[in-house]
């Protein structure tokens, strides 16, 4: 089993590859991140600022959808617009599917259109995105292979609560 999920990372690393202008290789930490993400193991990666944290989700992104055989959706809190949209375009420029939170329709997020979702603490607890993401008929509630924080640091900062992301919905 460790051997297939490190063919499909590769597999999910050349295809992001060949969107760049040079080739992705990731750093230990990060491989290590989406290994266990891939095993549906929870992960705590806490890395300095500027060591591309993104390449955790956008690999894992690909890798759960061709470990699967169909799209994935991963799920993304970040803090700031500004990242939010950063995000975004990164992943675009990848040919990874995704959007913001904010800027989708509800046929959209029922049916998982897309492979990374960003959004505020404040937007995916609303009570649309909850009931959605709660609705076992819903493709979003069938395809979600991770909910994950970015800058996690801030969301109590910016929120004054303490949320958790459980797959406990």
């Amino acid at each position: 089993m460790a051997e297939r999920r490190e063919e499909v990372l590769q597999e999910a690393c050349a295809h992001l590859t060949s969107y760049l202008k040079f080739k992705l290789q990731l750093k230990p930490e990060q491989h290590n991140a989406v290994e266990y993400l891939l095993n549906q193991d929870d992960v705590l990666a806490v890395l300095p600022t500027g060591y591309s944290k993104s390449l955790i989700f956008q690999p894992f992104a690909v890798a759960a959808s061709i470990e699967r055989k169909e799209p994935q959706t991963v799920l993304v809190v970040c803090p700031l617009k500004s990242i939010i949209e950063d995000q975004i375009a990164e992943a675009v420029s990848m040919h990874i599917l995704a959007a913001s939170a904010v800027n989708i329709s509800e046929e959209e997020l029922r049916a998982a259109k897309f492979q990374l979702i960003l959004g505020s603490a404040e937007t995916v607890l609303e009570r649309r995105f909850l009931d959605i993401l709660k609705d076992s008929c819903s493709s979003l509630h069938r395809k979600l292979a991770a909910g994950l924080v970015d800058e996690s640091h801030t969301v109590e900062m910016w929120t004054g609560k303490r949320y958790f992301i459980s797959n406990q919905y």
